[in-house]
């Protein structure tokens, strides 16, 4: 994961295609506008927590098993 700092009206660009706002930082809350392709779907994670799908190679439970 990277992290990064930014205040209101900075934004953050992907891979050329996504731009991440962030619109307003108030208190504990942080109000972030995202542009990108209607191709993309774009969820919050507690409405759908099954959204993040990782590269199945890095997170098989055979590769875990083979670990322990």
């Amino acid at each position: 994961m990277l992290v990064l700092s930014r205040k209101g009206n900075q934004r953050i660009i992907i891979d050329g295609q996504i731009r991440i706002t962030i619109v307003e930082c108030s208190g504990s809350t942080v109000k972030v506008g995202i542009e990108a392709p209607q191709s993309m779907k774009i969820v919050r994670e507690e409405i759908d927590p099954w959204a993040y799908q990782p590269d199945a190679a890095h997170q098989s439970s055979a590769a875990v098993r083979h670990l322990t």
